[in-house]
């Protein structure tokens, strides 16, 4: 596991090619503690995939699962994604309070 600094956390991971009502990047915390599936899935790290423009959301929702990547609908994939990233930001806040300060 990588350890990160706080400057390299609080960044965001991009989106590729949102649609209306899916983010354009979530955060960078988001993803780390998946990382071992986005380089099962993509034979890469996550900086190094900043360089080719991010993940599409069904291949963020896959890593974030756990899970191999599968083609998914892409409003279904936006709308999990959506699920996922409210989830997290729920737990996170119920632990670090509103700001995800702590």
């Amino acid at each position: 596991i990588l350890t990160m600094t706080p400057r390299i956390i609080e960044r965001n991971f991009p989106v590729r090619t949102p649609r209306l009502g899916c983010p354009s990047s979530v955060p960078w915390a988001f993803l780390i503690p998946h990382e071992d599936w986005v380089r099962k899935n993509h034979a890469q790290i996550l900086e190094e995939l900043i360089y080719r423009g991010g993940l599409c959301s069904a291949e963020i929702v896959a890593v974030v699962e756990g899970r191999e990547f599968r083609i998914m609908d892409g409003d279904e994939a936006d709308r999990r994604l959506v699920e996922l990233l409210d989830a997290w930001e729920s737990a996170r806040s119920a632990v670090h309070g509103p700001e995800g300060v702590g």
